[in-house]
């Protein structure tokens, strides 16, 4: 979501009093709200922190406050401490879309006190990434005159000038980045001004995130979840959501991201019920897609697959009439009785069959046993309401069963001991698409060339669908 500006409201103003800034009109909860509040003795005065709202930058008596918008809010009133007679004081609020819901703790800003002057100079700030709404805060103890300049990719919010004490003034600007623009240290100029001290405020907004899902077209189906507009040190943990209940996806947490999109597959998601998948920001923001239900196949068949490396197989289960249950248990003689030192019951033990009505179907499964990861993996039925059926097992023996002594007929059926386990370690990533498939699928018409020709980035090309 681009970041878009919604209104300022009107400004403030009282001589050594309290003022309440302007309602922003149009704003929303979600957004987000900063207020720019000053003290003409800057030097030795200071701005209080309305209950509920954020210190966002502070130079001596101007202050940079912010709040995420909720529904019912209202402005504040700004309070002073250590003014005197004389001493104007300013606030105006000014209001944001689109922002990250954690930028109150992960913006980056930068201050400036500057000497007596006619002109306003301001720092340089290290915009983190793309996509940041970067606001410009000015001060001044006198009059700023009436025609400001505009630094280069900037807006003039407003200029307000406070004439009830000693004079003093505030000027706002704001920029919607898209690409990342860094701010170098300038100078606003003034028209019609006196000499005065002046300080100058930055901050650059963080973003909101995006988040997106998409159906790869492979069997068993598998989801990929695309995290957007990071910035870099995010932190990012993406999971699926199903009746209110969280997993989070397999390797599908980072610590500080190096680049503005994250990507992870979803191999292990459930069929038939509603699933959606939650990206949370910073441990504070959190983004999510619409649910949506995934098929699996015709309804009537079993799917056994390995998420990590697509091995996959179908068919139907013929047998599983009993899960054995061993605790761990001692007993011992005890005067006659019988004391039982005992655990938990733990996961069970079973023998099923499978049944396959292709010979290649039944391989595909023997090919599965015998390469899949770590020795596991997972057992998914297309109908939800067949309970106690969707796990993780390893198979501990295996025998092929044929429908004809000659072998003539194709039909198999496996009979398996298996052992329910946890699924593969958390590390290990569910692929989708590959190098190899960008190849199989581009090799018969045309290069590379071809490929870097559909696809802008190498996000578009991760994102792209290379079924034949």
């Amino acid at each position: 979501m681009t970041a878009s500006f919604v209104a300022a409201g009107a400004a403030a103003t009282g001589n050594n009093t309290s003022v309440t800034p302007g309602a922003i009109t149009g704003v929303a909860a979600g957004d987000a709200v900063l207020i720019e509040a000053s003290i003409q003795t800057a030097s030795v005065a200071t701005v209080n922190l309305p209950a509920g709202w954020t210190s966002i930058a502070v130079s001596g008596g101007v202050a940079l406050f912010g709040r995420v918008w909720q529904a019912g809010d209202t402005m504040p009133l700004i309070s002073f401490t250590g003014g005197a007679a004389g001493s104007d004081t300013i606030a105006r609020a000014a209001a944001w879309r689109g922002v990250g819901a954690d930028w109150l703790t992960q913006s980056s800003t930068a201050v400036q006190s500057n000497a007596t002057a006619v002109s306003v100079a301001y720092p340089a700030l290290d915009v983190p990434g793309p996509g940041h709404v970067v606001v410009l805060a000015v001060w001044r103890a006198d009059d700023a005159g009436s025609a400001p300049s505009v630094p280069a990719g900037f807006t003039l919010i407003g200029l307000t000038a406070a004439t009830a004490g000693n004079d003093a003034s505030q000027i706002e600007y704001y920029s919607v980045q898209t690409a990342e623009v860094d701010v170098g240290g300038g100078t606003i100029t003034l028209t019609g001004s006196v000499t005065a001290v002046s300080r100058a405020l930055l901050v650059a907004l963080k973003p909101a995130a995006a988040i997106a899902v998409q159906t790869l077209d492979l069997f068993p189906p598998r989801t990929q979840i695309t995290v957007t507009g990071l910035t870099p040190g995010d932190d990012v943990t993406v999971y699926r959501s199903v009746a209110g209940q969280r997993t989070a996806l397999r390797a599908g947490s980072v610590t500080a991201v190096t680049d503005p999109s994250f990507l992870v597959v979803d191999g292990e998601l459930p069929f038939g019920v509603p699933v959606s998948y939650v990206a949370v920001v910073n441990d504070l923001a959190e983004y999510a897609t619409a649910a949506a239900s995934y098929a699996l196949g015709d309804g009537s068949k079993a799917v056994l697959s390995d998420a990590i490396t697509g091995l996959a197989a179908e068919g139907i289960i013929r047998a599983w009439d009993e899960k054995g249950y061993d605790r761990q248990a001692s007993v011992f003689k005890v005067g006659g009785r019988n004391v039982v030192v005992s655990g938990e019951f733990g996961m069970f033990t079973a023998s099923i069959e499978f049944y396959f009505e292709a010979y290649s179907s039944g391989q595909n499964f023997k090919a599965l046993m015998a390469n899949a990861t770590e020795g596991v993996f997972q057992i998914r039925v297309p109908d939800p309401v067949y309970l106690g059926v969707d796990c993780y097992v390893a198979v501990l023996a295996a025998r092929e069963r044929r429908f004809s002594q000659d072998g003539s007929d194709e039909r198999r059926t496996w009979v398996v001991d298996v052992a329910e386990v946890e699924a593969w370690a958390s590390e290990l990533e569910a692929i989708g698409f590959t190098y190899q498939n960008v190849d199989d699928y581009y090799a018969p018409s045309g290069t590379y060339a071809t490929a870097a020709a559909e696809f802008a980035t190498y996000l578009a090309a991760e994102q792209g669908d290379y079924s034949p």
